[in-house]
């Protein structure tokens, strides 16, 4: 059996990369099964390898690949279940030392990419939604999950693993820093709430192993850095000690506004969300060199949904103010809620009436539809948020 790994990368720098290929690589290695890992950023590209390496089975990360061959493609966050049917056994990937070496097919690319080590389940909150006083009577199809926040459709999360065994541990960067050493990039993100609970951990093993001037990029639920807020401080002192940094990325605020909140099933409300963003600052006032807060957007927001008022915009831009956020990217700034089908907030969208075909779901007030549309179009990458303010009284 011969399979080809197809990653569809977009740019340099993509955090967004599919976690799941080095570990089916890795697995495949383990069991003996030819296979060809490329990342490629065209689609001429993917057909050229199909013809020279003719695959018995396709794995890619991208909907439109996998349409060119269906009946043997797969995408690759099914390939556990599919390689289960197939031959009767689990393909429990994340137990696989990951092989991250490919054959870039883009040279611009292969600097750019960051290895991602998933350590445990990705997510461990499991905040009853049920009990939220928003769905409590909500009407939902069975199987739909009731923990957690009400956009989420991870089911997977609620099967809770770590990795426990140090030689494997170990292992991981091994393989992870063969890599790395290769490039110019000295970037590795790491995935499971179990060990972002305690980067201590993960900063004794690099000091251990003699690896020095390594960026680990976290991304997290802001609660986590007020429960755990010294075991950061003692995981940020042993990276000076060693030269490694973490970077923070991604924190998820979502919003300031309580409603909002409440909307998500947030297990902080605005007060919380203010005291975890002062953690954060106050560890970035004792360890200035080891902590990194501008590599990435420090902070995730998702202020556009159906219930957006003009009130909410404008109390989330004068709390951003008040924490010192003056700038903000586009991107973040205007992030809509994505709220599939098979998500808990999506059914809450429904029984409102604000349900529709694109996108799932419309705004309630169409003044908020009209200012998120003229930001959309404005001709740059960001945003004052003074600049917003003064836009958003035009549509109060």
């Amino acid at each position: 059996m011969r399979v080809l790994l197809a990653e569809h990368t977009e740019k340099k720098e993509n955090l967004d990369v599919d976690v799941r290929m080095p570990y089916i690589r890795g697995f495949l290695l383990r069991n003996n099964i030819e296979s060809l890992y490329i990342r490629h950023n065209d689609i001429r590209i993917f057909e050229k390898t199909v013809r020279d390496f003719i695959p018995d089975l396709m794995v890619t990360n991208k909907d439109k690949y996998s349409r060119l061959s269906p009946d043997k493609t797969i995408l690759s966050r099914y390939f556990q279940t599919f390689y289960q049917k197939r031959f009767g056994k689990k393909a429990d990937i994340f137990r696989m030392i990951p092989v991250f070496d490919a054959d870039i097919r883009e040279e611009e690319n292969e600097s750019g990419y960051i290895p991602h080590l998933v350590l445990s389940n990705s997510c461990n909150y499991s905040r009853s939604i049920r009990d939220n006083v928003l769905y409590k009577n909500l009407i939902t199809a069975e199987k739909i999950k009731m923990r957690g926040c009400t956009f989420c459709t991870d089911s997977d999360s609620d099967v809770r693993w770590e990795i426990r065994d140090n030689t494997h541990l170990r292992n991981i960067f091994v393989s992870t820093l063969n890599y790395l050493q290769k490039r110019e990039n000295r970037e590795v993100r790491i995935i499971g709430e179990k060990y972002i609970q305690r980067p201590g951990k993960i900063f004794s093993l690099l000091m251990h192993l003699g690896i020095k001037d390594l960026r680990v990029i976290m991304t997290l639920r802001p609660e986590i850095l007020i429960d755990n807020r010294k075991d950061f401080a003692e995981a940020l002192t042993v990276a000076s000690e060693t030269g490694n940094q973490m970077i923070l990325c991604s924190v998820g605020i979502e919003s300031f506004y309580d409603k909002d909140l409440l909307l998500f099933n947030r297990y902080l409300d605005s007060k919380g969300v203010l005291e975890a963003i002062s953690v954060i600052y106050e560890l970035k006032d004792v360890f200035r060199e080891s902590l990194i807060l501008n590599r990435y957007e420090l902070f995730n927001f998702i202020l556009f949904h159906p219930f957006t008022t003009t009130e909410s915009i404008e109390y989330n831009l004068r709390m951003m103010k008040a924490v010192g956020i003056n700038k903000i990217s586009k991107r973040t700034f205007l992030n809509r809620l994505i709220a599939e089908r098979n998500s808990a907030i999506y059914y809450l969208i429904k029984e409102e009436g604000l349900s529709a075909e694109k996108a799932c779901w419309k705004f309630r007030e169409r003044n908020i539809e009209e200012f998120h549309n003229r930001l959309f179009m404005a001709d740059t990458h960001s945003f004052k948020t003074d600049d917003i303010l003064q836009v958003l009284s035009e549509y109060r």
